[in-house]
């Protein structure tokens, strides 16, 4: 399944406050946010609708090669199953690597025998399966693209293995997720900022409207003890009204790759920057074993009405906290995070050249990394007029918003990083930059 990220801006509004948009500005706005939104499903619900789950002993699977010599060399192997004539599965790379590290074969052999000793592979594999025998859920899915359809034609293959899973793996599905996610979204005014889907993971990040700096001090003040005057008035300080977006960010993995995840998130609009925060729903995909799956059998896994039944409570709590993640209360707490990381100048122990690149090495960053992260976070202290947490947060975030689209998951990181810098202690910030980790 190809990958597809979607990232939209409100035209010509990326720097604009809330009071700037006109009525008929964010009425268009919603109506294309609408539009993604339907993108999004329809692709999850394509996914859902091609897909077949089973239960299966390993005993009763087979790895077989395949004499097709049109077909793609990694396609010419596939599963059959002896107790059901005519049914054979090709299989993803991803579930591969799940089979090759189930039977304790090192991916870099596996991968090897992979390329060109596809008998050899079957004969390894199948060997183990018959050894060490043990209930799994296999994940399939059928053809999606014209491609996908002439290898499964020539292969007589119906499904492909997206995943080689265990017996208790809990079905958390992309669409239910989304069902229960964007009504709650769209309550608190947040339209589809961007998401990423693959046969990995989804990613769905949903932004409220821009609120101006001003508005969230008025209502953070008084627990913070800062006020928009009080910044202006610090001679340290050179004051930037702050334009913010605070929104919620969901993940999840039909496949084994990542837990379901719903975590708050802020985007400086200043800059395009993205905070993330520390998770606020996170369930991983484990549930209870399921009987009726003794010596050789291969069956469906259960019906849809018996998972959805199963899921239910869990899905009723993703839109109570969506709801609080995008609470008036939680904005306000986010943005003060913001405002108390703004307001307060660092004395670094050594040079911030130095301290930044000392920071970036304890954070495991790489040398390249580091380079662009010294070089952001020097442009934010210019603006800043001084070295704060939030300046140190900004460098960071813009290594984000600059690292390569495609490793979404690396880009959340660093995101979690520049949030975390918003919060972190000063002492242990302040030792953290004040000499570099031993790389290995």
């Amino acid at each position: 399944m190809k990958q597809i990220q979607v990232t939209t801006k409100p035209k010509g509004l990326d720097k604009m406050t809330a009071v700037a948009i006109t009525p008929e500005q964010r009425e268009e706005f919603v109506v294309e946010a609408e539009a993604r939104v339907a993108k999004l499903e329809t692709e999850v619900h394509t996914l859902r609708d091609a897909s077949k789950d089973a239960k299966a002993d390993t005993r009763a699977l087979t790895l077989v090669t395949l004499p097709h010599n049109n077909l793609p060399l990694r396609d010419r192997i596939a599963i059959e199953v002896p107790q059901q004539p005519g049914l054979r599965i090709l299989l993803s790379e991803q579930a591969h690597r799940q089979i090759a590290a189930r039977v304790k074969i090192p991916w870099d052999y596996y991968d090897r025998m992979w390329q060109g000793q596809l008998d050899l592979l079957a004969e390894n594999v199948n060997r183990w399966f018959k050894a060490e025998p043990e209930a799994r859920l296999l994940r399939m899915r059928g053809p999606l693209t014209e491609q996908e359809h002439v290898i499964h034609a020539t292969a007589q293959a119906p499904y492909r293995l997206r995943a080689f899973l265990g017996a208790s793996f809990r079905t958390l599905d992309n669409a239910d997720f989304l069902a229960a996610a964007i009504p709650a979204a769209r309550e608190r005014g947040a339209y589809l900022h961007s998401y990423d889907l693959n046969d990995q993971r989804m990613h769905a990040r949903f932004l409220t409207f821009a609120q101006d700096a001003r508005d969230i001090v008025a209502r953070v003040a008084t627990e913070r003890g800062v006020t928009e005057a009080e910044a202006q008035q610090n001679p340290a300080i050179k004051w930037v009204n702050e334009v913010l977006s605070v929104g919620v960010a969901l993940r999840n993995s039909e496949t084994g790759f990542a837990a379901l995840d719903v975590t708050g998130f802020m985007e400086i609009l200043r800059c395009l920057n993205l905070l993330t925060a520390t998770s606020e729903f996170n369930r991983r995909h484990v549930g209870r074993r399921r009987n009726g799956n003794d010596g050789f059998a291969f069956e469906d896994a259960w019906s849809e009405q018996t998972r959805r039944l199963d899921n239910a409570a869990i899905f009723s709590q993703i839109g109570d906290t969506i709801l609080a993640v995008l609470s008036e209360a939680k904005q306000a707490e986010l943005a003060g995070k913001v405002l108390g990381a703004k307001t307060e100048p660092l004395a670094l122990p050594v040079p911030t050249f130095e301290f930044v690149g000392n920071l970036g090495a304890n954070l495991n960053l790489t040398e390249a990394e580091v380079r662009v992260l010294q070089e952001e976070t020097e442009r934010a202290v210019i603006q800043e007029g001084v070295v704060t947490r939030f300046a140190l947060s900004q460098g960071i975030t813009a290594l984000a918003r600059r690292t390569d689209t495609a490793d979404f998951d690396r880009k959340v990181e660093l995101e979690r990083y520049g949030f975390e810098m918003l919060d972190r202690d000063v002492e242990k910030l302040l030792a953290a930059g004040r000499t570099p980790a031993t790389r290995n």
